[in-house]
């Protein structure tokens, strides 16, 4: 499966960039002010920083499942008590 392709099918990178934007935040809240990796850390913004990437990549499965689930390829058809073969009445 090429690069290309794969874009396709998870509807292009731009859709993806808020997010992406959120990580890079994190990663450099975690980093500078929150010194992570050092002995003298600062436990406010180690979790906000933690807080911000976690919740982006809940962004990023939320925005996968959204375009999967407009697909018209991945939905089903309605159910109705009219097309049930053997009703119970």
């Amino acid at each position: 499966m090429t690069m290309h392709r794969f874009s396709e099918r998870i509807g292009g990178f731009r859709r993806y960039l808020g997010a992406a934007w959120v990580v890079l935040a994190g990663v450099v809240i975690l980093y500078w002010p929150g010194r992570l990796g050092t002995d003298n850390q600062r436990k406010m913004f180690i979790v906000l920083g933690a807080t911000l990437l976690v919740g982006a990549i809940g962004w990023v499965f939320l925005t996968l499942d959204r375009q999967v689930s407009d697909d018209p390829r991945y939905q089903r058809p309605v159910y109705t008590e009219e097309d049930d073969p053997d009703p119970e009445v």
